[in-house]
């Protein structure tokens, strides 16, 4: 795997599992100015980061989560998981303050929410350093683990209990 100077020492600090599903999926990384506002996505083996977001540990590992659900069919297609996470979002909705939703919005109330809470899950189940998680990120990683346990435990037997 070839990695971006760039992207060296950050790479040193990102779990095992992040770095062998990026080189077993071919990812590369490519650092971009997006007018300094954080972004970051997956467009097939390359991954696009905002400078901002160059050392950010859970957003590589989340975009990681991305191409990990990928890996195994695109696990946000999955009709059992879509119906646990729906359920539980709709207990969300009724807990969560208007605050706490519009905050949350990409996870709680976007359509691709499924494919959003895989990769945060990936992204905590892999053993990234929870120290380095900043807001908004951080605000959904509490949401996910209180709110959403159900669909934590499918996607994590999906990741790691399936062989």
């Amino acid at each position: 795997m070839i990695v971006n100077w760039r992207f060296e020492d950050t790479m040193k600090m990102l779990p095992e599992e992040i770095f062998y599903c990026m080189g077993k999926n071919g990812i590369r990384m490519k650092e971009e100015d997006y007018n300094n506002e954080s972004n970051a996505f997956i467009d097939g083996d390359l991954m696009h980061l905002s400078s901002d977001l160059r050392n950010d540990y859970f957003v590589i590992a989340h975009e990681v989560g991305h191409v990990k659900s990928k890996e195994l069919g695109n696990l946000d297609k999955d009709e059992n998981l879509i119906k646990i996470f729906e359920q539980e979002r709709k207990e969300a909705l009724q807990n969560l303050s208007d605050i706490t939703i519009n905050e949350t919005e990409y996870l709680i109330l976007n359509s691709k929410g499924p494919g959003e809470v895989i990769a945060d899950t990936y992204a905590i189940l892999s053993g990234v350093d929870h120290n380095v998680i900043t807001a908004p990120s951080g605000m959904r990683v509490d949401i996910i683990m209180q709110y959403f346990p159900g669909t934590i435990a499918y996607i994590a037997h999906k990741f790691y209990g399936e062989k």
